[in-house]
């Protein structure tokens, strides 16, 4: 595992290559969280957008709206507990609570939270949405 390369669904539209960049040490300590964002793949924005009511924030994280190419037995737009039908829809009622009380401290920590519009789903031939986004992310991130 510590020198291995992983290639999932190479033959499927959203193909995943996993490749280890750093030690386990280093991926374990603790570090400060400069923003929460919810990758949204299905709208036609732009860039970055910070949500300042939570609740609304919390709503979109929830309704887990994504882009599905197939790899998931799904295709088109659908919406799954925090957009992951692998985890954390087996465990409502136990996610509720942390989501509660993670929001509420990202919040009163001033960490940004909001959505990162990346365009990924739809079919946008020869344009590159991700460099809009890459460049608001990374002003954001240079002014931290």
């Amino acid at each position: 595992m510590d020198r291995s390369i992983f290639f999932f669904n190479a033959d499927k539209d959203n193909a995943c290559l996993i490749i280890k960049t750093t030690h386990y040490k280093t991926i374990s300590k603790n570090h400060e969280i400069d923003l929460s964002c919810y990758l949204n793949n299905h709208d036609d924005k732009r860039g970055m957008y910070e949500f300042e009511d939570l609740e609304k924030g919390k709503k979109v994280f929830i309704e887990g709206k994504r882009m599905s190419k197939g790899t998931t037995q799904e295709i088109g737009l659908n919406e799954t507990y925090f957009a992951n039908p692998f985890g954390p829809m087996q465990k409502k009622e136990l996610c509720n609570e942390l989501i509660d009380e993670i929001f509420k401290s990202l919040k009163a920590n001033g960490i940004y939270i909001g959505e990162i519009y990346t365009q990924l789903g739809l079919n946008k031939k020869g344009e590159n949405p991700l460099n809009t986004v890459a460049e608001e992310l990374l002003k954001f991130l240079q002014m931290k």
